[in-house]
């Protein structure tokens, strides 16, 4: 300005200057590409700035919006979802107009599932040696793009991508086969599952602890406190096998050249209190349904000799005849046998075998008592 005099193009400028400060503008938050869960609300809110009065319009393509509400207040106006479906994967326009002039603005909806949690498990059992596998399953994936990893431990043993269409949230199963072997019972096989969404990596994943079956080995039997005992003691017979699953015990008995089954299901054989008839040879079997292996011990029950007898054979006899003197006891370990006569000097030990005397021609002066 100069001498009282205003500059034309100094006017215009600022008059120019004016309106762009107060310009209508259209915001839309969230904008540009947004993941929704499945079954999550979600709101879009669109602001219309320097705007007193607009008015909202929103539209998927050229059709209003489904599965949503609409609430506009003042200058901004808010599209809510209760509940995200697939349907209601689109491209979202809010169109805001402001006297003549429109503008709009865009978001790119993208809808998601994925489990929390997997379901991984064996398909029937894993056997040694034995082609088996394992099932991981997720309950509720969408879209069906995703990657499977298979771990042992922090080991990456196997990794797959499986791409299907579908139109709703849907569950997938994955396998993987191995051939077990003893050393991997207890180890941990992890199911990891990614989910295939444009720079927004989703990640679950399940753990299964492996549990390899196979036939009992290493088969044991403890005897307490020893496999010699007195009659009386109490004896405690105790079979331990390695296998899985758990072996059934079944303890049997040497009998007349026979195997007797004395006790079933328990891995523990009490003899109490052990008599001179639990002498013999025990075999403990362990089986399932894999395999069968066995281990016997031998029991001595020790004890003084009773229940002696002696009989003569025939009872009745005359001069002559043949008799026999037979003498019997129960011990352990085995007694010496001894038959004595009476005389008029006292006891005189008998020429026998094993408790047996035989006299071929009995006469008069062989009677008397005798002894055993």
């Amino acid at each position: 300005m100069a001498g009282g005099r205003c500059d034309p193009a100094a006017t215009v400028t600022l008059a120019l200057l004016l309106a762009t400060g107060s310009a209508f503008n259209l915001e839309l938050n969230p904008s540009g590409n947004v993941w929704a869960r499945i079954g999550d609300s979600l709101e879009l809110n669109c602001l219309a700035k320097s705007c007193p009065s607009p008015t909202f319009t929103w539209r998927i393509g050229t059709d209003n919006p489904l599965g949503g509400t609409v609430t506009t207040r003042g200058s901004g106006s808010t599209f809510t979802i209760s509940a995200a479906t697939p349907q209601n994967e689109h491209k979202y326009t809010c169109s805001a107009r402001c006297g003549a002039e429109e503008k709009r603005k865009y978001v790119n909806l993208n809808i998601f599932s994925l489990s929390d949690t997997l379901i991984v498990e064996t398909v029937g059992s894993l056997e040694v040696g034995q082609r088996g596998s394992v099932r991981c399953m997720v309950p509720k994936v969408y879209p069906a793009h995703v990657e499977v990893e298979w771990l042992k431990g922090t080991t990456v043993l196997k990794t797959d991508s499986f791409h299907d269409y579908t139109e709703e949230e849907t569950a997938m199963n994955f396998t993987y086969e191995l051939t077990p072997e003893l050393r991997d019972s207890g180890q941990e096989l992890t199911c990891r599952v990614q989910l295939l969404t444009e720079n927004q990596p989703r990640k679950v994943e399940g753990t299964l602890t492996l549990q390899v079956h196979y036939a009992p080995t290493g088969i044991d039997i403890t005897v307490e406190p020893s496999a010699t005992v007195r009659e009386g003691q109490d004896v405690r017979l105790t079979c331990a096998a390695d296998s899985s699953p758990a072996a059934r015990i079944v303890w049997s008995k040497l009998s007349a050249g026979n195997w007797s089954v004395v006790a079933e299901g328990r891995a523990i054989l009490h003899l109490s209190p052990a008599l001179f008839g639990d002498s013999g040879m025990y075999r403990c079997e362990a089986s399932n349904k894999l395999g069968t292996i066995t281990k016997e011990v031998e029991i001595h029950v020790q004890g003084i000799p009773r229940d002696t007898t002696l009989s003569i054979t025939p009872s009745a006899v005359k001069e002559g005849d043949r008799v026999t003197f037979s003498c019997t006891t129960q011990s352990n370990p085995p007694a010496q046998l001894v038959l004595r006569r009476q005389s008029s000097s006292g006891w005189t030990e008998l020429d026998s075998e094993n408790g047996t005397l035989t006299i071929r021609a009995v006469q008069p002066a062989d009677a008397g008592l005798y002894q055993c």
